[in-house]
This record gives structure tokens, sequence and C-alpha cells, in this order.
């Protein structure tokens, strides 16, 4: 069974990347020369620390092994928001994200008090 990793992105940048079949990053990935991700565990965070300002997010799930050697488990850069985070490797990707290795994709949904809120229950991931 492949693991799976996650990207957070505004929908319409997603929509955007299926239609050409492949996600190349964006903001931060494209100045950063990688397209960052988060495991099942970090996902959350990921989404309190950067996402909280936004809206019409989407949660896409990618398979980690098609991704090959591109993707690589790396420890955050020096401004980590929390021991925590600089102490977790995180998922880098070195490429082009094809669509055709997406497992599934869902909008982030928001609770009563605006918090994005990722839902990974009953997805497969170890």
């Amino acid at each position: 069974m492949s693991l799976l990793v996650y990207k957070i992105l505004p929908a319409a940048t997603w929509y955007s990347a299926e239609s050409v079949g492949e996600f190349a990053g964006a903001g931060i990935d494209l100045e950063d020369g990688f397209i960052h991700l988060s495991n099942a565990t970090q996902v959350q965070k990921t989404a309190d620390l950067y996402f909280a300002d936004q809206s019409d997010l989407m949660l896409v799930a990618f398979r980690t092994e098609p991704l090959g050697a591109l993707l690589r488990w790396e420890s955050p850069r020096g401004d980590a928001t929390t021991e925590e985070r600089k102490q977790q490797a995180f998922p880098h990707y070195y490429g082009k994200l094809s669509t055709k290795h997406v497992a599934w994709t869902r909008r982030i949904k928001q609770d009563a008090s605006g918090r994005n809120v990722v839902d990974l229950t009953g997805e497969e991931d170890a």
C-alpha cells in the first residue's frame, strides 16, 4: 500500500492544475524550488499556520509510491514556526505533480469559528 501525502491549496489553483494534468506549485513552492506537502499528522497544523486567513481550499492526497526519488523527506528551514515542527521531516516534491497520482480530493470545510478543518477520517494513510 502506498502512503499518502497532502497538499492544501486554493480550489481555483487545483482546478487549473487538473485542466492541464499537473501541478507545478504555487507561491512558496515556486520560491523554494519544490512543492511543500504534509503527512497525515502535519496537515492540520499546516492548515492552521499557513492557511488560517483563507477559504475555498482543497485538500489533495497524492500516493507516494509513484512519486519516486523526486519526493524527499526533509527538515524545514530554520524559520520553522515551532520547535516541534523543526524536529519533523516534511515531504517535499522536486518536480511537477501529475494529477494521475491523486488518490482523492476534497474541499476543506470551515468550522463555526472560521477555522479550516482537515478531516482524514476513513482515508487510508500510515
